[in-house]
């Protein structure tokens, strides 16, 4: 190699380290650019993640509270059936007791009947004695017994009949409080869910709002993801730039290393 040459290669070997240096400093200048970006990023990725647990936290809120009012209505329906069918028992023993005391109300007419022809027998008894010796004092007696024994049944059916009309009271007690229960209950079912000709009730609110939540949970997770895909996009191409910057920075040093050695 001749030594007029020597200077130029001087001056090439200077030119490319000035221009790995400058290519240096502009990718450090990109690597903290997009560190600047990715920092954004990650402040608005994490932002929206909280807007989304808490988008979410009021989807859970919205469909308990759905829920609660479906079994509150399950439970109304089921205490109106259980009424209804109270009712209808209660009324079917109301009037078979009536028919009892009915049957009662006639016992005791012909009991008293009964016992009067009785009385009546025993003082012709004992009147045609005087007169008749040979009437029997055995049938005055039987006579006197019968008719004891039964105004005894008149006294016992007269107790029976206060205990039945004491139960026919305590059954209309129990009809009107099973009324109203079912009233109560069927009030409760028409304001959680009236019919189709009415406006919604509380469960059409409840599930207009559960899915208002939904809808607002769908649309702060598109959002979110958006947002996450942006940053591992500017992640991944960090990461490229940096592995550029670290070959660049190597090749620089070793440009460097060389041209101290050859100086």
């Amino acid at each position: 190699m001749t030594p007029f040459m020597i200077p130029d290669i001087a001056q090439l070997k200077l030119a490319e380290i000035n221009a790995l240096t400058d290519a240096v400093a502009r990718l450090q200048r990109e690597v903290a650019s997009r560190q600047t970006v990715i920092d954004n990023l990650s402040a608005r990725a994490q932002h929206f993640q909280e807007r989304l647990v808490q988008a979410d936290a009021a989807r859970a809120a919205a469909l308990a509270t759905l829920n609660q009012a479906q079994s509150a209505q399950s439970a109304a329906n089921g205490l109106a059936a259980a009424c209804a069918e109270s009712h209808r028992q209660v009324t079917e023993v109301d009037e078979a007791q009536t028919k009892v005391a009915d049957a009662k109300v006639d016992l005791l007419r012909q009991l008293t009947f009964v016992v009067n022809l009785l009385e009546k027998a025993g003082h012709l008894a004992n009147k045609q004695k005087t007169s008749n010796p040979m009437i029997p004092d055995t049938l005055i007696e039987q006579l006197s017994r019968a008719a004891g024994d039964c105004a005894n049944v008149v006294a016992l059916a007269l107790v029976a009949q206060d205990s039945c009309l004491t139960a026919s009271a305590g059954l209309s007690t129990t009809r009107g409080c099973l009324n109203l229960a079912r009233s109560q209950a069927d009030t409760l079912r028409h304001d959680l869910q009236p019919g189709k000709h009415h406006e919604a009730g509380v469960l059409g609110h409840l599930e207009r709002l559960y899915q208002k939540s939904a809808e607002h949970y769908n649309a702060e997770l598109a959002v979110s993801s958006n947002a996450t895909a942006q940053l591992d996009h500017a992640n991944a191409a960090l990461t490229t730039a940096k592995a550029r910057l670290a070959s660049l920075q190597a090749g620089l040093a070793a440009a460097a290393a060389v041209d101290v050695k050859a100086a």
